[in-house]
């Protein structure tokens, strides 16, 4: 069974682009010049062969970047939006740091979180936010943004598009709200009402004091209020409670994709019951999901009954424009991974059944794979396979076939090399080849100290080599000088028609384990100056930590 489905996927796969034209097809060693072209002449369905999954990523920047087109890109896994979105924002070379919020980003995730096993984790809490951010900005603002998701999110169902807008605030400052009222709607839409704002979908009030962590804000936002006026808005630190950005407005995305309007909850409760009859559970099973409904606030893995909040759940599909472009980085695990997430769903929802529990039935919140195939067939499709053997290739595909190459050879090179003391001899000499080739080469390193260390070594060997603080995109393709820069890429790769080459550290040196940083724990907020002595340590909103003196 899982075979038979499995092939129809596969054959609807290949069949998205049947009823297209196509050019002439198969040139060796194609240009993205050649790509740019295909894609501006409408071409519905590209296929191609030879792109590193480094090389795919940059390919993609710029096809946003000289088309100024969004771009969808599939991904078997979460742990491939993590891989890709590294790639891509080395290549996209976009500096975050200072930013307000991620609408002036160019690369957004979008990645599962209805999956069971991830219910209860952090990425679960992250996971949502992502999502929100990623549904807004592609109706609002998509041109040249990428967009990063799994095969499992394809199929999951979300907000509908007209209720994420209806239940976004925009507050300006200068305008009148009603706090109470404010803060009401923030509970239905998934904030959690707590004393100190510290994560994503946290919100607070303290007197004329607003705070709140909404999805597009890397920062939490306070609202200040004199009366019912908006006399300020700002976001702060939430580790020092010191200001970071004052805002003119703030926009208020809900904090989650289920909206608890109270008109909803007899609905609810009677699909509830609906389903109850049709599977028949234990009584306690039952009592358990009437409670979390009745009780009408937000719980862990309750997207998962989106069908029951939504007479018509919203898909990713429903968002997307119509000239986005969408890209499968790997058209036979995307399939592989979109079957076993469908049929691992139904497993444990007959498991359920067996055991007379009661669970939402998969159709609640996934979408069936072949009518995400269907919805599909309407964009315009790339479709990459480095190496040509996956067997998606369409006959109606615009063939293209790139040469680019990865580098094992530098890294057989080096677990071969045994001359310690001229320890970066194999990378020396795969420079110098590159060099008498003419195409230039990018040495990425982990931190600007390793750049900077390299760069140095380099030169010792006689070797013209450059470290440089700007990013690989701001960089010219033609040097004969090796630049050393600081970037995460955890590959390289080699592109005689682009004409350059990067090789990394990791590639060198092996794969490190990088270490999280601690996060900082956060202070209490005082209710009266009366809490405090003369020579405690306080952090001002404005000023950060400070001693305080007393009041003249």
């Amino acid at each position: 069974m899982t075979r038979d489905f499995q092939g129809a996927c596969t054959e609807k796969m290949s069949n998205l682009a049947f009823q297209y034209n196509k050019p002439e097809s198969g040139m060796k060693g194609s240009r993205i010049d050649d790509l740019l072209s295909c894609i501006s002449r409408a071409y519905r369905h590209i296929s191609l062969t030879g792109l590193t999954p480094s090389a795919l990523a940059y390919t993609i920047t710029r096809i946003t970047g000289e088309l100024n087109r969004p771009v969808l890109v599939v991904v078997p896994s979460g742990k491939d939006i993590q891989a890709y979105s590294e790639r891509l924002d080395f290549f996209l070379g976009s500096d975050t740091n200072g930013r307000t919020t991620c609408l002036e980003d160019s690369l957004f995730r979008f990645p599962s979180i209805m999956d069971g096993s991830l219910l209860f984790s952090t990425s679960h809490v992250r996971g949502i936010k992502e999502r929100l951010e990623s549904l807004y900005t592609i109706l609002t603002s998509p041109k040249g943004k990428i967009f990063v998701v799994s095969s499992q999110a394809l199929l999951e169902k979300a907000i509908p598009s007209k209720v994420l807008l209806e239940n976004t605030e925009y507050i300006v400052e200068g305008e009148e709200i009603d706090r109470d009222e404010l803060v009401k709607r923030l509970v239905s839409r998934g904030y959690y009402v707590t004393t100190l704002v510290e994560e994503p979908g946290d919100a607070s009030v303290r007197g004329g004091i607003l705070d709140i962590f909404p999805p597009l804000y890397n920062n939490p936002v306070r609202i200040e209020l004199f009366g019912d006026t908006v006399e300020t808005i700002r976001t702060f630190n939430p580790a020092t409670q010191k200001s970071v950005h004052r805002l003119e407005d703030a926009i208020i995305l809900p904090a989650k994709e289920v909206i608890l309007s109270e008109d909803k909850k007899d609905t609810v409760e009677k699909k509830l019951f609906d389903s109850f009859r049709q599977l028949n559970p234990k009584t306690s099973s039952q009592h358990s999901w009437l409670n979390k409904i009745r009780e009408w606030s937000h719980f862990t893995g309750i997207e998962r009954l989106l069908s029951f909040f939504y007479e018509t759940p919203g898909k990713i599909t429903d968002f997307l424009p119509s000239d986005l472009i969408i890209v499968y980085a790997d058209p036979g695990e995307h399939t592989r991974a979109i079957t076993e997430y469908w049929e691992k769903a139904q497993k444990d929802f007959e498991k359920k059944v067996y055991e007379e529990e009661w669970t939402p039935p998969p159709e609640t919140f996934l979408s069936r794979p072949e009518d995400i195939y269907e919805d599909l067939k309407g964009w315009q499709i790339l479709e990459n396979d480095y190496t040509s053997d996956s067997g998606f290739t369409s006959q109606e595909s615009t063939r293209l076939h790139f040469e680019t190459e990865d580098n094992q050879d530098v890294v057989d090179a080096f677990r071969a090399h045994e001359k310690r003391e001229r320890f970066l001899e194999p990378l020396v000499n795969k420079l110098n080849l590159l060099k008498t080739e003419g195409i230039s080469s990018f040495l990425v390193c982990s931190t600007v100290e390793q750049a900077r260390r390299f760069a140095e070594l380099l030169e010792s060997y006689d070797l013209r080599t450059e470290y440089t603080k700007d990013p690989f995109a701001y960089l010219s393709r033609e040097s004969s000088t090796v630049r050393v820069l600081h970037g995460h890429l955890d590959k390289g790769f080699s592109w005689p028609t682009e004409g350059f080459a990067i090789i990394t550290e990791e590639e060198i040196l092996g794969t490190k384990p990088r270490r999280r940083p601690k996060k900082a724990a956060a202070g209490a907020f005082i209710n009266s100056f009366k809490d405090l002595s003369s020579g405690d340590l306080v952090v001002h909103i404005d000023h950060g930590i400070g001693i305080y003196r007393g009041i003249d």
